[in-house]
């Protein structure tokens, strides 16, 4: 299970800082998680999450930097490599559920 937006006050801090908001029951998840989160919500409730935020994913692309999704507004999804940990007010932390066997979008 992903979340419907990003985790409360995870905009404009850093790793250590994201990662302290998360329970121990969620985890950061990779960008086939969340994009497959995002893709299937809209086919089934026809709304886009994240459609001005961008969140971070587990993954590194092959510049070793951060693989940011989000950004749906324009009926797509938008996926880019980031490096630092950046101060933008629309970038913050996407969490998953634990949980085995089944990815539900909550």
């Amino acid at each position: 299970m992903i979340r419907k937006d990003v985790i409360p006050n995870s905009t404009e801090r850093n790793l250590r800082y994201r990662k302290n908001l998360l329970s121990n029951m969620e985890y950061i998840p990779n960008i086939a998680e969340v994009a497959w989160g995002l893709a299937t919500y809209k086919e089934i409730r026809n709304i886009w999450l994240l459609p001005y935020m961008y969140t971070r994913t587990s993954s590194v692309d092959s510049d070793n930097e951060c693989v940011i999704v989000g950004g749906t507004a324009a009926d797509s999804i938008f996926i880019n490599g980031i490096s630092g940990e950046g101060g933008d007010p629309r970038l913050g932390q996407i969490s998953a559920r634990k949980h085995e066997g089944s990815f539900i979008v909550i």
